[in-house]
């Protein structure tokens, strides 16, 4: 059961970093993208042993923390994307 809560925690906090608009963004889809398919194929095969899945996995949950401790700076999200052509 705690496997199953990490993996669903770790979702949730994925998809909130993938759609929240900032430099982060970039790195987050693919990360959140690629674990979301891995998990899916752990259900069907063994994935305790894949090492490159925790590491995503701490990816993931770096990159929440980077966008948290970028909000709570206060800083505006749209002057980091100007130069980026998103609007």
């Amino acid at each position: 059961m705690p496997y199953i809560l990490w993996c669903l925690c770790t979702f949730y906090i994925g998809i909130k970093t993938v759609f929240t608009r900032l430099p982060y963004q970039a790195f987050a889809i693919p990360a959140v993208t690629t674990f979301i398919v891995m998990t899916m194929q752990g259900l069907q095969i063994d994935i305790e042993h894949w090492r490159h899945w925790f590491w995503m996995m701490g990816l993931i949950w770096g990159l929440f923390a980077a966008t948290q401790n970028y909000i709570s700076k206060g800083e505006n999200p749209k002057a980091v994307l100007t130069g980026w052509s998103v609007n």
